[in-house]
Parts: structure tokens; sequence; C-alpha cells
């Protein structure tokens, strides 16, 4: 009977963990992953995909980043063709 409850406990958990992951919030953890059960397996398993996905995440970031920034000298003379300047 407990087990039955941990297991609704833990997919309910799972269910809140990922709604707000879908929301983007990906600094949400499940606290079961410590357990040494299949509840405690499902739990770090899911908190290792989510830091995955942490890592995917700032990887993208740095390589958007990177490519803003070798396209810099493009962007400046764009803008600069924009500006007008009267004397």
């Amino acid at each position: 009977m407990a087990f039955v409850w941990q297991s609704k406990k833990l997919i309910a958990n799972l269910s809140k963990a990922v709604k707000r992951i879908a929301t983007g919030d990906l600094n949400f953890r499940l606290k079961d992953a410590e357990r040494k059960d299949e509840t405690g397996d499902l739990a770090f398993r899911f908190n290792e995909i989510n830091e995955k996905l942490v890592n995917y995440n700032c990887n993208f970031k740095k390589l958007k980043n990177r490519q803003w920034l070798v396209d810099l000298p493009r962007h400046m003379k764009e803008d600069s063709e924009k500006i007008c300047i009267t004397g």
C-alpha cells in the first residue's frame, strides 16, 4: 500500500515538474532522487534529463551569442548605413 501511495506522489510531482519545464523553468528538481528504489531511479533519471536540457540550453545561448559576434561587423555596417548625418 505504501508503494502505491509513493508512486502516486511521484507521478503528481513528476507532472508538476514537467509543467514547470514546459514553461521554461529548468531549475526544478525532483527530491526523491536519493531513494534506493524504482521511485528514486525515476526521479534521478528525470533530474538527469533536466540537467541535460539545462546544458543544451546554455550551449545554444553560447552559440547564438557567438554567431552574433561573428555577424557584428555586418550589423554595424547595416546600422551605419541607416544613420544620416547632416551638418
